[in-house]
């Protein structure tokens, strides 16, 4: 009996230390920036909204030319528009994007 409940114990305790010790690292090593796919396509998305087109169109798309350029340049969060060979649009619903434009409108980019 005594045995059983000496092994949880030397668990827990390696388990806090592990933990602990994740914490350090990530706090030395670790990323201290917000980033992503996400959050580039939220922001760029609140910027094409404070412009007034949710359309971007590429030079670079333009002057590719393989089949597919459209496909290659565009970036996680947008797709391309079929009709329009060098134009890309955000694919996110526009609620998160919207509430960023209006915190910019009120608060500054």
């Amino acid at each position: 009996m005594r045995h059983s409940t000496i092994v949880p114990t030397a668990l827990s305790v390696a388990a806090a230390v592990l933990a602990a010790a994740t914490i350090v690292a990530s706090l030395q090593w670790g990323s201290r920036a917000a980033g992503g796919a996400d959050q580039y396509g939220y922001l760029t998305e609140a910027g094409l909204i404070r412009q007034g087109d949710l359309v971007v169109r590429e030079q670079v798309i333009r002057e590719s030319p393989w089949p597919g350029a459209n496909g290659t340049w565009t970036p996680i969060g947008y797709r391309e528009l079929p009709r329009e060979r060098d134009a890309i649009t955000p694919v996110y619903a526009p609620g998160f994007p919207l509430l960023i434009t209006l915190l910019q409108a009120i608060g500054g980019f």
